[in-house]
């Protein structure tokens, strides 16, 4: 079984997103993702971002995107519900992610659909 280790993200300015986004760098990639969701200020951006990245080739970034997803539902508390849930519906088909993407969808109906 592997072990799962926390790793508290980040904040990065918009210029270093940027820069770890067109990277090609995974770890760089996840952790702007994850970073993007808790602290960027333009919920939209971040949330344009993870769907961008939701079928990316590696599994470590779709796997980010999809939980950002959820983690700017929790600490943004503001999605574009109809361009988010039937992207993450969809992404569902990966067996790889489907846990996850349940977690956001969880999450998204937690801290925005029930307001």
């Amino acid at each position: 079984m592997t072990e799962l280790n926390y790793e508290e993200f980040c904040p990065q300015s918009r210029q270093d997103l940027v820069k770890a986004l067109a990277s090609g760098d995974p770890e760089q990639v996840s952790k702007a993702l994850y970073s993007a969701a808790k602290y960027e200020s333009d919920w939209e951006w971040s949330q344009d971002q993870c769907l961008k990245f939701l079928g990316h080739k590696t599994l470590d970034v779709r796997w980010a995107a999809a939980l950002s997803l959820g983690f700017i539902a929790v600490y943004q508390r503001r999605l574009d519900l109809a361009k988010v849930l039937p992207e993450l519906h969809a992404a569902k088909k990966d067996s790889l992610i489907a846990p996850v993407v349940d977690n956001s969808l969880e999450m998204i109906q937690r801290y925005i659909e029930s307001n």
